[in-house]
């Protein structure tokens, strides 16, 4: 809802397409009263053919991620970097690796500066990222709990512009907000 008009997706009703978020969108959203920050985000739940040598991730996730992503979620970047803007300009293919990302891939071996191929694409790993021990997300539920708990599997991160060097086809985001206090 932009203050103005209801968004309504009708399943099956082709006529009516989910709405594109823009940055637009997202600035209206963030000025919100009880908003400290949002995010828009491209994701795939058990995302195939991520390798680095002969391991794999399996039933991992990856996520085509904005500049605000890791503010937004309570996560901090653990070892090496994060994103910078050009890697979002450039279109570069760098990832970010959550820990268990890192444990199936890697076992004990660093990963800064490694190269993983996702979908026959080579991508540098630039850093490692980890929850914040600051963000306390509220949990009132077991929805809640998979939600804000990484995945078992693990986790990549690439930049949002770079998504369609893999997924070739335009598909919705998906929003994550964060607000000032739980009330």
């Amino acid at each position: 809802n932009d203050g103005d008009s209801v968004y309504d997706v009708a399943w099956g009703d082709t006529s009516k397409k989910t709405p594109i978020l823009t940055d637009e969108i997202k600035e209206k959203v963030k000025q919100l009263e009880n908003v400290e920050n949002a995010s828009f985000f491209y994701s795939r739940t058990y995302a195939d053919g991520i390798y680095y040598d002969d391991s794999s991730l399996q039933g991992g996730k990856i996520y085509g991620v904005d500049s605000e992503y890791l503010n937004t979620c309570g996560y901090i970047i653990q070892n090496g970097r994060g994103f910078v803007d050009k890697d979002f300009s450039e279109y570069r293919k760098v990832v970010l690796l959550d820990n268990n990302a890192v444990n199936s891939m890697f076992g004990e071996e660093n990963p800064l500066g490694k190269t993983i191929e996702i979908k026959g694409e080579p991508f540098t790993v630039v850093g490692v990222y980890t929850n914040s021990s600051t963000y306390e997300p509220t949990i009132n539920s077991i929805e809640d709990y998979y939600t804000y708990n990484q995945d078992m599997s693990g986790t990549v991160l690439i930049p949002n512009s770079s998504w369609p060097i893999i997924y070739k086809y335009d598909e919705p985001e998906n929003a994550v907000v964060r607000a000032k206090n739980t009330d």
